[in-house]
């Protein structure tokens, strides 16, 4: 068979990630949105849509790193935080919504007519100070982080 469709592809995914995940459908449907640029709905709509075999086997490798436990957020390459799209790889850790928590405090105390000198320190994504200056402008904000590649992710993020 030199193409797959969606349908399959899920099916095939599904079986080898079910003991592994707890929610391996979904996990799917994200792996595929993201190697054939379609969204969630689309997959639905067209289960018969097939895959040119580069991208099935895309897939297959997707499937078997999530087998191996790489985190979804490094094989995809992203995610998502306080609304903004974040770069992550192994080099930094990956932003987590409970940190958002976090950003929201800090927003709220951060006076609206006053420059305020925020110091994010081990910044690894940046996540936090790039949410920060986003949501809070003219704010004056150092990131640091003792890892060159943590460093090189954050500069990625901010620009």
């Amino acid at each position: 068979m030199d193409r797959f469709s969606v349908a399959e592809c899920i099916k095939e995914g599904c079986l080898l990630l079910t003991k592994i995940i707890e929610n391996p459908k979904y996990e799917c449907l994200l792996l595929l949105k993201h190697i054939l640029k379609k969204d969630v709905a689309f997959l639905y709509a067209n289960p018969s849509y097939t895959l040119d075999p580069n991208s099935y086997s895309t897939f297959i490798e997707y499937i078997q790193r999530r087998c191996s436990l790489e985190p979804l957020q490094y094989i995809l390459g992203n995610q998502e935080f306080m609304g903004l799209t974040f770069y992550v790889n192994p080099h930094v850790l990956i932003p987590r919504q409970d940190t958002e928590t976090l950003v929201e405090n800090v927003l709220s105390k951060i006076p609206s007519q006053r420059n305020v000198s925020i110091l994010d320190i081990g910044t690894g994504s940046g996540c936090i100070s790039i949410s920060i200056a986003h949501f809070a402008k003219n704010n004056t904000l150092l990131a640091l982080d003792i890892s060159d590649d943590a460093i090189r992710v954050a500069y990625n993020n901010a620009s």
